[in-house]
């Protein structure tokens, strides 16, 4: 199963320390992600019809595609989306705010539903066949839930506070309302790589030479080149705690 979210832990390490250590992170490449924003966390996906056997579509790149549409964009909580290669659902798509699953005629898109301790199955929405689709309809089912769910109110508790029959009707019965609302999150992809990442200016001016933490030259694997300043490696972001 693959995520663009990887957890590292370092122990005897003191928070006033986390600064240091998410600079050098973010210079390497690895940004901390949205861990403690409301916006998109993770997008997870299986391996897909590349490596799987079972897999009936490319539910890696496709994820890919959803993070990178998504990257940025500020939700009323925190949003969860995933991509199952198949209905086997290894990368757990039906407990996601958002999920995808993979079918031999397209992909079946699932919504509101959520993980933890209350766990909920989605609710199916629609079936599509193209992966544009796919995107296309992520965008307006967002749209509609940043404009109309409550702050802190999951999309589990606002689908069925408004019922799926609602959200249905406005995101696939209504094509126009759909690309309206497809139109109205676009803005969101032109300004998501550009947002700062949290820590970079704080961490920039304290020190790092005092040989508390391995540079980022050390922090990449032998052969590596770190990207340039800004520039995310799409697929892969870190979340640091310090024990």
């Amino acid at each position: 199963r693959d995520s663009d979210s990887v957890s590292a832990f370092l122990l005897n390490r003191s928070s006033d320390q986390l600064p240091h250590i998410w600079g050098e992170l973010n210079e390497a490449g690895l940004v901390s992600g949205h861990a403690y924003g409301k916006a998109l966390r993770t997008v997870k996906t299986c391996v897909g019809r590349e490596w799987c056997r079972f897999g009936t579509q490319d539910s890696t790149q496709l994820g890919i595609e959803l993070e990178k549409m998504t990257w940025g964009s500020w939700t009323p909580h925190k949003f969860k989306m995933a991509a199952s290669g198949c209905p086997r659902n290894c990368a757990e798509a039906t407990i996601k705010d958002l999920g995808v699953v993979c079918v031999d005629s397209g992909y079946e898109l699932h919504v509101g539903g959520n993980g933890g301790v209350k766990v909920l199955a989605t609710d199916f929405l629609c079936h599509v066949e193209t992966p544009e689709q796919v995107l296309e309809y992520r965008a307006a089912y967002m749209q509609l839930y940043r404009e109309e769910a409550h702050y802190l109110e999951r999309t589990a508790p606002w689908v069925e506070r408004v019922g799926l029959n609602y959200v249905k009707a406005q995101v696939v019965d209504n094509a126009e309302n759909r690309r309206a609302l497809q139109q109205r999150f676009l803005p969101v992809m032109v300004s998501s790589p550009a947002l700062p990442q949290p820590f970079c200016e704080r961490s920039r001016y304290q020190a790092v030479s005092s040989g508390m933490f391995a540079t980022s030259e050390h922090v990449l694997a032998e052969g590596d080149v770190a990207p340039e300043k800004g520039e995310r490696e799409h697929g892969f972001s870190i979340v640091v705690e310090v024990l």
